[in-house]
């Protein structure tokens, strides 16, 4: 029977096949530094204002998921930013059980804040951009997935900013589930900007989102 619960730090006996899932499912330009990782603990040096939580999902002991989410404290944002699902155990309903956890933990950190949970965001890869038709397929499966989850396309011109030095900005849709009532669109974008990549409004990349904003 599979378990979802949170790493309790890097000495986790989950967390180096957690690693090794997250490498396997995400290209070099969408990840992060595997370091980062063990900084993202509470206690950690990340420098970051965000609430952070890795979540596995586990069975006989074998690690059959991993997310990484944030709480933007600042903003009531929730940011579920990695979530993988390792191949022996997809299409089996984990990736949503999974998806649905990582949500519940950051509403929770807006209740024990006395905050208003504002959206739930998501990036995803964008089909147009894939090489090959069999890609094209998995990147709509994954846009489907997230449309079922209540997820709906926030902006057509969201832009990653490069996530570590050697690696390259990268084109993605930019996805919430928001709540209502809640902040607009463009208040978003510029929150989820300013709080994940230190960028402000005059920004090059936080214009074209704002141009690019979905009705």
């Amino acid at each position: 029977m599979s378990t979802i619960r949170e790493l309790n730090g890097p000495n986790d006996a989950a967390f180096e096949a957690c690693m090794a899932l997250y490498l396997r499912s995400f290209p070099l330009n969408e990840r992060e530094p595997v370091q980062r990782f063990v900084h993202y603990f509470p206690g950690g040096t990340a420098a970051s204002r965000a609430i952070s939580h890795q979540l596995v999902s586990e069975s006989a002991g074998s690690v059959e998921g991993y997310s990484y989410s944030q709480f933007l404290e600042p903003v009531g944002l929730g940011f579920v930013v990695y979530i993988a699902i390792a191949e022996p155990f997809r299409g089996q309903g984990l990736g949503s059980k999974l998806l649905e956890a990582s949500i519940s933990v950051l509403k929770a950190d807006a209740a024990r804040l006395g905050l208003t949970y504002a959206a739930t965001m998501l990036e995803v890869e964008r089909v147009e951009d894939a090489d090959t038709d069999a890609e094209k397929l998995k990147r709509a499966r994954r846009l489907r997935f997230f449309a079922n989850a209540g997820a709906e396309l926030l902006t057509s011109g969201y832009v990653q900013p490069a996530l570590a030095d050697g690696q390259s900005e990268v084109p993605l849709n930019l996805l919430w589930i928001p709540n209502s009532p809640g902040p607009t669109r463009e208040e978003v974008i510029r929150a989820f900007y300013r709080e994940v990549f230190g960028l402000d409004g005059t920004n090059e990349l936080v214009k074209a989102s704002l141009a690019g904003v979905v009705a």
